[in-house]
């Protein structure tokens, strides 16, 4: 059993950058910091849906302002989906805002309408050209080049912080695959997901479901695999 797959997104250091700008007490230069490297992060992992749900000028959880509307357009093209509630926080923390809570008191990500539409455009022409590899890998090759590309559409989603559609993307992989290392690797990327969103009854039906597999595996299976559910 090598090194896991999957296990490089959602970048969960971005957790804490988005604490720091939600929590009222946080110092301005730690702020600032915080807000550096989290536009740092849209930017180069091309974090448009992600973008979107933490600084959209009307429903962006860390644009305060946008509890009572903006007069900023909008896009009229399709939405990006929803990442759904699941804490039962009730606190302004990182936990709370991934969770859905929208923060009070906290710092403004500043919400620029063309980067969201260029970095949406390159996450649209990234998921075409996987398409296009699973087709060809269907029409000229085998299952596991077709999964191959499958896998690098759910790590794209989880890249871009879409939790809904990496979720999915990672449950369909999860059914073609036959390798129980490979499934553990899934499962352990689910949990990573689960945990960046504070979905804390997906993160231990998660660990669960991977605890299951790891048995089924034998010893060599459960020592490899305890460690890198502390990771």
């Amino acid at each position: 059993m090598g090194d896991p797959q999957y296990m490089k997104f959602p970048d969960l250091r971005l957790a804490q950058s988005v604490f720091t700008l939600a929590s009222p007490s946080t110092s301005s230069s730690a702020k600032q910091s915080s807000l550096t490297a989290l536009q740092d992060a849209i930017r180069e992992h091309k974090m448009a849906p992600l973008y979107h749900y933490l600084a959209h000028p009307q429903t962006g959880k860390l644009n305060a302002s946008g509890e009572s509307g903006s007069s900023q357009k909008t896009s009229s093209s399709s939405p990006v989906p929803s990442l759904r509630r699941t804490s039962s926080i009730n606190t302004t923390s990182i936990i709370g805002v991934l969770g859905g809570f929208k923060q009070t008191g906290g710092a403004d990500l500043p919400w620029d309408e063309k980067l969201y539409e260029e970095m949406k455009r390159e996450n649209e022409e990234e998921l075409a050209a996987i398409q296009k590899e699973e087709d060809e890998a269907a029409e000229r090759e085998g299952d596991t080049e077709v999964n191959t590309a499958r896998g690098k559409r759910a790590e794209l989603y989880a890249r871009i912080g879409d939790k809904d559609k990496a979720l999915e993307a990672f449950e369909k992989l999860l059914e073609k695959t036959g390798i129980l290392a490979s499934k553990i690797d899934i499962v352990l990327a689910i949990i990573r997901i689960a945990m960046f969103f504070d979905d804390k009854n997906l993160v231990k039906k998660s660990v669960e479901r991977c605890s299951a597999l790891v048995e089924s595996g034998g010893d060599w299976v459960c020592c490899m695999t305890s460690s890198l559910l502390h990771v």
